[in-house]
């Protein structure tokens, strides 16, 4: 089965401002722009070519960063905020060789990591996974590993620790199975290590999420395929800055006949749950020990929807980082934004009013109208179902007067609460238009705002993709003074773990050696003496001669 890769990416900035990246229907990469109310800003096209793959990600300083593979073999990198962008091609790849799928972005401070699954059409049956990253000072490039990737390739699963040791999840086909294998990048000396087999041969594995919480512990989930039917795994690594860490043994989270797929973790304060799709129903399980046990969460509760999106999610909102690890979540995304099993986005359905005028849309078939008391009562709302089949929207999406359902033709009625006056009803519109051109003049001095500021960066970084570029800031340049030194310091001390512990693994094989040649010697001595044994008197004839 096709693993799902992807193709969404929500990026919050400090400013509670999120961007929607996706791809239109004509592969085109688009942005949706959110405020913190979350309620649709913009629609932009930002990079007008055909795409095939693409990654987003935002840099500690609150700089977007996008990396892109356009149809014909161009990877580009886009690098800024809205209103302002720089684009830079990196290299044009060779696409009548190669094939190119899972482009990943992984920012960590000032190192940028990106990665891909490389296969040579001249040998379809092995695929590379390629590392490319830039150290602030020049870029590097290495394969991790090759391997037989099966009949459906799986994108592989990446995360990193507190002290930006990066960590690998793939899947292998191996011996009849797929199998799960895991290795490391040592921050220190930049080098990957050797692939560990992490599943049992005898079962087919399948599905792989991986996610480092705040303590640094692994957390690894996936499903196994036993006759076409998929059970949820769970297995963890405790504190892997420890390298004593070792792997848990294997739970099963669920019974074989519920057929979880996907299966994808997140970190809320203490908790830390998974989210599966289970027919039309996203399920939910929860750890408050950190993976010692878990608990599913009561089947009314569960997220109905028709198409769930994957999301891949990146936030530099201080209150969520210090809150929240999201690396992907479950969700929707239309005029709002949606993550099921999070608070991070206010909903209709929360009980608040909302006491200034909402933006205008673009939307076909909705139209959102403020009553004359400029709060709207969200509990009194009506839904109504759009005509156009591909657009659905639900009770939880309704956060404005929409059509009556009583109403079977195009044509609707507005209804407002305590207004039954027609004449009354378009004064109260015209004040509120009123009201919203002085909304809309407020964002546009925000707009002006932020591109003055962002025009102070431009300059510095158009021959460059550095994110350090950007730090204009002396504030920024002294956290980032004092980063360096906290890391310089730990890698000290990391340095001299690691030396200590090649000092013992040098004393381990020296020992090894030593007993290897010990018996080696006294097998030696065996022989000698058994032969010696067996031509006793051929020897004492020769020491008599001698005599």
């Amino acid at each position: 089965m096709q693993e799902t890769f992807p193709q969404s990416y929500v990026i919050k900035t400090q400013e509670n401002i999120s961007y929607h990246f996706f791809l239109n229907h004509d592969k085109k990469i688009c942005y949706q722009l959110i405020n913190e109310d979350n309620f649709l800003i913009k629609n932009e096209i930002l990079i007008n070519e055909t795409v095939i793959d693409f990654s987003v990600a935002i840099s500690f300083i609150n700089v977007i960063h996008l990396i892109c593979i356009t149809r014909v073999g161009k990877l580009q990198y886009c690098i800024g905020l809205d209103d302002s962008w720089d684009y830079k091609l990196l290299t044009e790849l060779d696409m009548r060789s190669n094939i190119y799928r899972y482009l990943s972005l992984l920012i960590q401070n000032n190192n940028i990591h990106i990665f891909c699954l490389k296969t040579n059409l001249l040998n379809p049956m092995v695929s590379s996974i390629e590392h490319i990253y830039w150290n602030n000072k020049k870029f590097h490039k290495s394969t991790i590993t090759s391997y037989l990737p099966g009949k459906y390739p799986s994108p592989f699963k990446i995360d990193a620790d507190s002290v930006n040791n990066l960590y690998m999840i793939f899947k292998v086909f191996y011996k009849n199975n797929h199998q799960l294998y895991y290795s490391k990048f040592n921050f220190l000396n930049k080098k990957w290590s050797n692939t560990e087999l992490i599943t049992n041969p005898q079962e087919d594995h399948t599905h792989p999420f991986m996610l480092i919480d705040k303590k640094n512990n692994l957390h690894l989930v996936w499903c196994i395929i036993e006759k076409n039917n998929f059970t949820v795994k769970y297995k963890n690594k405790k504190n892997i800055i420890n390298q004593k860490s070792t792997w848990s043994s294997p739970k099963t989270l669920s019974n074989k006949n519920d057929n979880h797929l996907s299966p994808i973790l997140l970190q809320e304060g203490n908790l830390i749950k998974i989210y599966s799709k289970q027919n039309n129903t996203i399920s939910e399980m929860i750890s408050d020990n950190y993976g010692s046990s878990w608990s599913v969460v009561n089947q009314s509760k569960y997220y109905r929807v028709t198409e769930p999106m994957l999301i891949k999610y990146s936030t530099n909102y201080e209150i969520e980082k210090n809150h929240y690890k999201i690396l992907h979540a479950y969700g929707e995304i239309d005029e709002s934004i949606r993550l099921f099993g999070t608070k991070l986005y206010p909903q209709p359905n929360d009980n608040i009013h909302i006491n200034k005028p909402l933006s205008l849309l673009n939307a076909s078939n909705n139209k959102r109208v403020l009553d004359s008391r400029e709060e709207l009562d969200l509990d009194s709302e009506k839904n109504y179902k759009s005509n156009d089949s591909n657009h659905h929207n639900t009770a939880d999406d309704q956060q404005t007067l929409l059509m009556s359902d009583e109403s079977k033709e195009n044509s609707c009625r507005i209804v407002a609460k305590d207004d039954t006056d027609l004449s009354t009803l378009f004064m109260n519109i015209e004040v509120h238009i009123g009201r919203l051109i002085l909304e809309l003049e407020k964002v546009q001095g925000v707009k002006k705002s932020l591109r003055v500021e962002n025009d102070n960066y431009k300059n510095s970084i158009k021959d460059s993709v550095d994110p350090a570029d950007y730090s204009s800031n002396k504030l920024f340049a002294q956290l980032k003074k004092i980063e360096t030194q906290l890391a310089e310091l730990h890698d000290e001390k990391l340095d001299i773990e690691t030396d200590l512990d090649h000092i013992k693994v040098k004393f381990s094989q020296i020992q090894t050696r030593m007993d290897e040649f010990a018996e080696e010697f006294s097998n030696i001595y065996e022989e000698v003496m058994d032969y010696c044994h067996e031509n006793d008197s051929f020897v004492n004839r020769i020491i008599n001669f001698f005599r």
